[in-house]
């Protein structure tokens, strides 16, 4: 790790079985947005405290194949990632 730069590949996101599973047990979990690549809101959540992510969290959801942005808060950190859907 570079210091100061964040470890954005800590962050182990994908798509299996119709649910979202995010991994890393770095990071405090605040707000998941998941959008379509043409901008369309599919998921929202806000947490109502941060969620310490020790065990993988599992978001039930429907997505159609496609590619979709997820934007995740982390306390004072924003991470994006692009998701490919393919089932």
């Amino acid at each position: 790790i570079i210091s100061g730069v964040p470890k954005v590949n800590a962050l182990n996101i994908k798509y299996q079985n119709k649910k979202l599973i995010i991994s890393n047990n770095e990071k405090q979990l605040e707000k998941i947005s998941i959008m379509t690549i043409e901008g369309r809101e599919v998921y929202k959540q806000n947490f109502e405290s941060l969620i310490t992510m020790n065990n993988p969290i599992e978001i039930p959801l429907d997505l159609t194949n496609g590619l979709y942005i997820i934007n995740i808060t982390s306390g004072k950190e924003s991470i994006t990632q692009k998701l490919m859907v393919m089932e």
